[in-house]
């Protein structure tokens, strides 16, 4: 009874915003510095078919429902689609999938737009990752993938790998057929900081963490640093395309 209280407040997004404003939820510094690029890479542009491949608690699902007409998400997560299902599953326009990226539920070239946040580093076998997310997109569509560049701040026991310095992500992608346009870098000291205070508070001290926390995160969004060996990125989000016919 007090889970399902607990989970239909959670579902309440006037009360799950309150609650972000307040303090630190989660991932909390990628939607501050890596969303506006994920968003900016995405466009303007309204998209016939997108898939957010790797899609968590839906933190780009929900970008996606403003710029595609239809949309697939999916992640291996049963928790994070059950989540998905109770607060956006009412939604027409919008399927939910249970599954992993290296051996997609769909067609091939089904989707002009392809999102693949913070998943690729999860799985073992990402070459396997790259060739399902190059089948399933149709020829000229889009590829928006971003994955951690090493060397970590903390150790997450759930990652196979570090990450991907952008010559090894850049050879891996252009390997499956895709052609690179453009990346760019986010998540810098200030957010690594942070990341290290979360990962040390969380587990020591039982209250949430303020969100004031979170302020000189901002003024890295707003004033992002040139990369130098005091200052390194940790993260880098890439735009790629399947090459037309």
């Amino acid at each position: 009874m007090l889970t399902n209280f607990k989970q239909a407040i959670s579902d309440i997004d006037v009360i799950r915003k309150l609650a972000r404003t307040l303090f630190l939820m989660g991932d909390s510094v990628r939607p501050i510095v890596q969303k506006p690029i994920i968003e900016q890479f995405i466009g303007n542009n309204i998209h016939q078919y997108a898939l957010d491949a790797g899609c968590g608690r839906g933190l780009y699902t929900r970008t996606l429902l403003k710029r595609a007409k239809k949309i697939a998400a999916l992640d291996y997560s049963e928790e994070s689609i059950d989540t998905l299902t109770r607060r956006l599953g009412h939604l027409p326009h919008l399927s939910l999938y249970r599954g992993s990226a290296d051996n997609l539920p769909f067609e091939a070239e089904q989707f002009d737009l392809v999102l693949h946040c913070e998943v690729l580093e999860h799985i073992q076998d990402d070459r396997k990752v790259v060739s399902e997310l190059f089948r399933v997109l149709q020829p000229g569509g889009r590829l928006i993938i971003s994955v951690p560049v090493p060397p970590a701040p903390i150790y997450d026991s759930e990652h196979v790998r570090e990450g991907y310095t952008l010559e090894q992500i850049s050879q891996l992608l252009q390997s499956a057929g895709f052609v690179i346009l453009r990346h760019q870098y986010c998540m810098f000291e200030i957010s690594k900081k942070v990341i290290k205070i979360q990962a040390w508070w969380s587990p020591k001290i039982k209250l949430p963490i303020p969100s004031l926390l979170l302020l000189p995160i901002y003024w890295e969004k707003i004033f992002p640093p040139s990369i130098s060996e005091h200052n390194l990125p940790y993260d880098i989000v890439i735009e790629a395309k399947k090459p037309p016919l």
